[in-house]
């Protein structure tokens, strides 16, 4: 994809889905890495996804 320079989306970038969801915010090696940097485990979660090129991350909204 990238080489026709396709960007790609990235599903779930906040573990929206899948076996992290129900446990994202007290993972302790997230936690760790994420207080390394200043960042939140959610900031964490979107930085990696956005470091790469051509990766496009949207992150689900809701209204309350």
């Amino acid at each position: 994809m990238m080489e026709r320079n396709i960007p790609i989306m990235a599903y779930c970038p906040m573990a929206q889905a899948g076996r992290l969801r129900k446990n994202i915010n007290s993972n302790p090696m997230l936690k760790e890495i994420a207080n390394s940097h200043g960042l939140s485990i959610i900031e964490l979660l979107l930085c990696f996804v956005l470091q790469k090129n051509q990766i496009i991350a949207i992150p689900r909204t809701s209204n309350p």
